[in-house]
């Protein structure tokens, strides 16, 4: 077992596949995710409706699980998996390139083999937002029932640099490398 900052959390998740694997069946778990549910996450001394600690690292990631209910007043929820692999606040776009496009790379390489011939995976490169932007997205060949009115990517990794001037309002400045699993579900009378 390693301890780190007051939690525990066991050496096994150092396997990329055996965490990517914890991962995917946390999709297909009622509520999804419920296997890396840890404790609820908090904004100081205020808890965060909908949104808890992960009990694995993934990838090297802090992780968060996430619900998002009620969408477009329906009983669709979806359900995040959310880990930030490398965070770096810096306005120079040159700076921590080399880092993010490491972490970015690393992660679609792992999961990518740990996911195997039954995923395809699409890459973006463009984005409105971010002047440096890469998206890998990651789908089933066997095409996944749909729930409700939209749609959320099972898995994706995402690259992108914001610069200080010109960052929208609410955006932090910099390079941000993470990946996020999600799944729909229907739910009533929550």
């Amino acid at each position: 077992m390693l301890a780190a900052c007051g939690e525990t959390k066991t050496a096994e998740a150092k396997d990329p596949c055996a965490q990517v694997s914890a991962m995917m069946e946390g999709r297909q778990e009622v509520p999804p995710f419920s296997n890396l549910k840890g404790e609820q996450a908090m904004m100081g001394e205020t808890p965060l409706p909908g949104s808890w600690e992960s009990t694995e690292d993934t990838l090297g990631g802090a992780c968060r699980v996430n619900k998002m209910g009620g969408f477009f007043g329906g009983d669709t929820s979806i359900y995040t998996y959310s880990c930030k692999l490398f965070d770096a606040g810096t306005t120079n776009e040159e700076a921590d390139g080399k880092l993010a496009e490491a972490a970015y790379q690393k992660a679609v390489d792992q999961i990518t083999a740990c996911l195997g011939d039954a995923w395809t995976a699409e890459v973006e490169t463009k984005s409105s937002d971010h002047p440096v932007y890469h998206k890998t997205t990651f789908e089933p060949v066997e095409p996944e029932e749909q729930v409700g009115n939209f749609r959320a990517y099972p898995l994706y990794v995402e690259k992108s640099f914001t610069p200080f001037l010109g960052s929208k309002r609410g955006t932090t400045p910099g390079w941000s490398v993470m990946f996020q699993a999600q799944q729909q579900v229907e739910e009533s009378g929550e």
